[in-house]
């Protein structure tokens, strides 16, 4: 993802700049035939359009997923439980905790040694619930990992679309990619939120 996000960095900026320098020229040209003693204002409004965008443009791929973890840390916060947003984005790390929640399940299969088939329908119920469990983990992880993937393809993308937004004319199209943004914090604080409130409850099976 960073390769792909140096190799058309350098065009996003390109960009940036000739949007900028043809909103300015339009600006100044409208101010001119409308004859406006306002022209200060109009170059100071302008230098802070164009030095919020040019901050967006130049730091959109640490700025994206800094929001995105704000997203988390939110949900995982409403959720209740201890796990942090190093845990959550890491979807190994989620799959671990379901092996390490079901070990205890495992170890009482294995207590019952030779005395399997006086026991097989307890074996039989514990090996099922131990597989739902684990079965929760590994699906919460797979959606983790799949959210990402998602996330970090449309933030490299959306690294050439994110100069739009410096002339009024194209701006829409960078409010498309702050409202795609938008809906990824969403959809993320929601498995947050959900992951952190039901982890603490498969652990105690």
């Amino acid at each position: 993802f960073l390769a792909g996000y140096s190799r058309i960095h350098g065009s996003a900026q390109s960009l940036l700049y000739v949007l900028a320098l043809i909103d300015l020229v339009l600006a100044l040209v409208g101010a001119l035939c409308a004859k406006s003693d306002d022209m200060w204002s109009l170059l100071a409004q302008k230098a802070l359009t164009f030095g919020f965008w040019i901050f967006v443009v130049t730091s959109w791929l640490t700025l994206a997923p800094t929001v995105i973890n704000g997203f988390i840390w939110v949900g995982l916060q409403a959720g209740g439980s201890r796990m942090n947003v190093a845990e959550f984005t890491n979807p190994s790390a989620i799959a671990g905790l379901g092996m390490f929640a079901t070990e205890p399940i495992w170890a009482n299969i294995r207590d019952y040694g030779w005395n399997f088939w006086k026991h097989a329908v307890d074996i039989l119920f514990c090996s099922l619930l131990g597989l739902v469990i684990l079965g929760c983990f590994f699906w919460i992880a797979i959606e983790v990992f799949i959210y990402f993937l998602q996330f970090y393809l449309f933030a490299v993308l959306a690294t050439i679309l994110m100069p739009f937004g410096i002339n009024r004319y194209t701006s829409w199209i960078a409010d498309g990619c702050f409202a795609t943004l938008l809906a990824h914090g969403l959809k993320v604080m929601v498995l947050a939120m959900v992951t952190s409130a039901v982890f603490p409850l498969m652990k105690t099976f």
